[in-house]
């Protein structure tokens, strides 16, 4: 069961609030062109959005795909308080901090189309489990042996309130 999960269920949620993070920007005028050759900048441009909106430093994280990672990654300025909150971020998926900012590398399919990087302060991202439930049958009549069956219910929504506090970087539209 943790396997389907780790393998099926936490992606297919993360690819969902990430798109629904993209939309977010784009819905708020925040979905930025790539400046080319100049990844750092874009980060940059998605800080001052966030800034401008007055969201707070503490909370905001960036998505990237591995692509736009290592395109900054020579940049990249790992900023920690020592080596225990380093392993800390790092068994989290985080791969460093960029002008404070946590930097968690994501596969490019787990993104919304057309889009290397997406900021968001946790205050604005809202993910909703309605229902979560998983049990073992083991007296299906398809089946021989057990049966695991599981249902999930969510949805993720960029609160109305703190719509500003969501930029992404990317070309064309979404999907």
């Amino acid at each position: 069961m943790r396997a389907e999960m780790e393998e099926q269920v936490i992606p297919m949620i993360d690819a969902n609030r990430l798109l629904k993070a993209g939309i977010g920007a784009a819905a708020a005028s925040q979905y930025y062109s790539p400046t080319s050759g100049k990844p750092y900048e874009d980060v940059l441009k998605l800080s001052a959005a966030l800034d401008e909106a007055k969201a707070p430093i503490a909370g905001r994280v960036l998505w990237v795909t591995p692509t736009f990672y290592n395109a900054i990654k020579g940049e990249i300025t790992t900023q920690v308080l020592g080596s225990g909150y380093n392993d800390k971020l790092l068994g989290r998926g985080f791969v460093g901090e960029l002008d404070g900012c946590p930097v968690v590398k994501v596969p490019t399919s787990y993104m919304p189309s057309n889009t290397s990087a997406i900021m968001v302060h946790r205050d604005a991202l809202l993910g909703v489990d309605q229902i979560k439930t998983t049990r073992i049958i083991s007296d299906s009549e398809l089946v021989d042996g057990k049966v695991l069956v599981g249902r999930f219910i969510f949805d993720s929504f960029i609160l109305n309130g703190k719509k500003k506090a969501v930029a992404a970087i990317g070309t064309g539209s979404l999907s």
